[in-house]
């Protein structure tokens, strides 16, 4: 019994759903091809040239990776107990909150850009500026999610 609406077959808005984005892809594959082809790789490499060199250094690749991930997973825990304990301290203390939510504010809209190399003068290169930055980007939004 495979009739329409038995569930067996693929609905032709999901085989669609991937189609798009697919073409999309490799569409700017292509544009960027063409504007690559004019310049020399040193400005801009092509999606070839940029594919064989990250298989040529995946192993150094892979270790950024894991090393970022990393990072960026402390730093979400660092401020996952931050903004938690100071929202919760926020619930019991109103007069907390009231002094305190301005300079959250004004630290949320200081551009991480503009953070990072004091980050760097201060804790130096490596996972401890990456860790910090996480952090410092997720903890507002921890904080009022939680108040």
């Amino acid at each position: 019994m495979s009739g329409a609406g038995s569930g067996t077959e693929p609905r032709r808005g999901a085989r669609r759903s991937w189609m798009i984005p697919f073409l999309v892809i490799v569409a700017l594959c292509m544009f960027w091809s063409l504007i690559a082809a004019g310049l020399p790789p040193v400005l801009l490499p092509s999606p070839w040239e940029v594919a064989v060199a990250c298989a040529e250094h995946r192993g150094l690749l892979g270790e950024a990776t894991l090393q970022t991930a990393l990072g960026a997973l402390v730093g979400l825990l660092i401020s996952c107990l931050l903004g938690v304990s100071t929202a919760v301290a926020f619930r019991r203390l109103p007069p907390l909150e009231l002094a305190l939510m301005p300079v959250a504010v004004m630290l949320q809209t200081l551009p991480i850009v503009a953070i990072a190399p004091l980050l760097v003068v201060w804790l130096g290169y490596g996972t401890p500026v990456a860790v910090c930055s996480a952090a410092i980007c997720s903890v507002f939004p921890v904080l009022v999610g939680m108040n």
